[in-house]
Formats: C-alpha cells, sequence, structure tokens
C-alpha cells in the first residue's frame, strides 16, 4: 500500500500534473560495475578539516559582488570580516573567555 502524502493538491493542480508531459529518465552513466565494486569511504586523515555551517540568506549576492570586486574567495572574505572584527573586539572576547556561561557547546 502507497504512503499517504502529507500535502494536499487541489483539483487544479492535480488536472495540471495530469497534462505535464514525462521528463525522461536519466541516462545511465559509463561507468563500469567492477569499478564501482572498488569504492570505499576515504579514510580519515590527519588534514581532514571540520567545517562550520552558516545561515547567510539574502547575503549570497553581496558576498558574491564584494569578494569578486576584492578579487578573493567568498570564504576569504568571511574570513577576512571576522578577523577585523576580531581585532576590534580582542578585549571583550579575552574577558568573555574568562566567563563560564559563554564556553563553547
Amino acid at each position: 500500500m502507497a504512503k499517504k502524502s502529507k500535502f494536499k493538491l487541489d483539483e487544479d493542480q492535480i488536472m495540471d500534473f495530469e497534462d505535464s508531459q514525462l521528463v525522461e529518465a536519466p541516462k545511465k552513466s559509463n561507468i563500469n560495475p567492477k569499478s564501482l565494486a572498488n569504492l570505499k569511504p576515504r579514510a580519515k586523515g590527519k588534514t581532514e578539516k571540520k567545517y562550520m555551517q552558516l545561515d547567510i540568506m539574502g547575503y549570497e549576492d553581496y558576498l558574491n559582488r564584494m569578494s569578486h570586486y576584492k578579487k578573493m574567495t567568498r570564504t576569504k572574505y568571511i574570513q577576512e570580516l571576522i578577523k577585523k572584527d576580531f581585532e576590534e573586539h580582542i578585549d571583550e572576547y579575552e574577558s568573555l573567555k574568562k566567563l563560564k556561561g559563554f564556553d563553547k557547546k
């Protein structure tokens, strides 16, 4: 038995769906199945880095334009902004490091 969808469609949407053309199935890849059998997860090395996820919705255009203007990557541009802010607020940062309530979670 098929699962019921959480989404409800009105009759106009159902009609639009029924009238729409079906999309072609993707083409099969030319990868040899024997090669796929040899694939394994990468071993964790010493150089593996952890990355932080940041919500920058609404700032993509600004970041793209400013980083391009400054001739640097978006990551480098953000790092430069943080570095500048860090240097301006080093005293506050050092004080906060001493407080227990502001520890990293």
